[in-house]
Parts: structure tokens; sequence; C-alpha cells
């Protein structure tokens, strides 16, 4: 994905907003641009918490168009398949990497921006990773809880951009429901 859409979408049942590193604000949608090809067979593409509800759908998606797939999750393996390397633990505890065409992340924001602090290089040409609606919903929120979590998403989100800019890397967001 090259760019994302201002406003609702739809990622399989998935409502969300997106935003881009492509323009400062939202994009509109007269600038969606839609995925037309999976990367090249030879290129891995990481998914970061293969094992959520999200992830399980993409992987099942990414292997049967025949994609290599790197899983990272803190739960154990799933059955054996040849285009699957299944690593559990933390992206906290990835060592750093190279060559990936894509890094897809369910999991938290801050242990992916933490990850990406320590790559020299960009470890692929473009991340994906998913926040919360929440950041904006329940920013003025009266419980103390539920703008602690809206603080965390900030933070999280805006160190994935920062490294994703250092790293030269195209990153989209995108904001569930």
């Amino acid at each position: 994905c090259r760019d994302a859409i201002d406003g609702p979408c739809v990622l399989g049942k998935l409502a969300c907003r997106v935003e881009s590193a492509a323009a400062a604000q939202p994009l509109s949608r007269s600038r969606l641009l839609y995925i037309t090809s999976l990367p090249p067979p030879d290129m891995t593409i990481l998914v970061v918490g293969a094992s959520s509800q999200i992830g399980y759908f993409l992987l099942h998606r990414l292997r049967r168009d025949g994609q290599p797939v790197l899983a990272l999750s803190r739960q154990p393996a799933a059955a054996g398949d040849p285009l699957l390397r299944w690593q559990q633990g933390a992206i906290e505890a990835l060592a750093p990497m190279q060559g990936l065409a894509a890094v897809v992340s369910f999991g938290p924001l801050q242990g992916l921006g933490q990850w990406l602090q320590r790559q020299q290089h960009a470890p692929a040409p473009v991340l994906v990773a998913t926040s919360s609606m929440s950041i904006l919903t329940k920013a003025s929120s009266a419980q103390p809880a539920e703008r602690a979590v809206v603080e965390q998403l900030q933070r999280g989100e805006a160190l994935v951009q920062a490294q994703c800019q250092r790293l030269g890397m195209r990153w989209t967001i995108l904001r569930p429901t």
C-alpha cells in the first residue's frame, strides 16, 4: 500500500481511519491508491502479532497467495507451513533485520518503535501498523485511565513515525474502531 484514505475504510471487516506519511494530514479519497499486487514471492513479509484476530486472517491470505511470511507472536507456532516461519516472542526482543518486503504490525506501537530504533537500515520499504481510534475518541475522557491509554498510543505512534522517517520507510497507521 503506497497511500491511504481519509475517513472510514474497510480492511477485511475492519473499520478504521488511516493516516499516512505521504501527507501531513489524512489523504482524500481522490488520492487513494489500491494494492494491485503482492511483493515478489522471494521477499518475506514480517507480521507482528501474527496470532491476533487480524494477524490470523492476514497470515491465511498471504500463505494462500504464496507469500513468504515471518510470523512473530507471543503465542506458540501453529501447524507447520513451508511459507511460514514462526518466531515466538515480543517485537522488542527481535534482532534487527533487512531485506523484508514489508512490516505489518498488530502489536504494541511502543515495542515496534523501540525495535525500529535499533535498526541501522530500514528493515523494509514500507510499514503498516494498527493503533486505535481511542486516540481521538477518548482524548477528553473524564477517566484518567482512558487518558493514559491515549497518551501511550500517542507516544507509540510518534515513535513509529519518527523512526520510519529516520529510516526512509513509508508508513501507514490504521486506527480501528
